[in-house]
């Protein structure tokens, strides 16, 4: 079973590699999903904030874990998001 420092860690390399491939600075990212470049920077590095601390408890609790699914975009890069208009 993955501890929940186990699941930010695989989380924010998830993120962090769909960004890259989605060719976004994570200023760019962050705007698009409406929060904080600096929050984004430590959800990349694997910090488990309080937040998702108590996603990662309440899943384990129930007996489920954190999956993230790819969705095509735009920009043909699953799990890509849409780039803004003027980038």
């Amino acid at each position: 079973m993955a501890t929940p420092q186990d699941t930010a860690r695989r989380l924010g390399g998830l993120v962090a590699a769909h960004r890259r491939r989605a060719r976004l600075r994570q200023d760019e990212l962050a705007a698009l999903a409406g929060i904080d470049r600096q929050y984004l920077g430590e959800l990349e590095r694997g910090k488990l904030t309080q937040h998702l601390g108590r996603l990662v408890g309440v899943l384990d609790a129930l007996g489920l874990e954190l999956t993230a699914i790819p969705r095509t975009t735009s920009l043909g890069v699953e799990g890509a998001p849409e780039r803004p208009a003027d980038a």
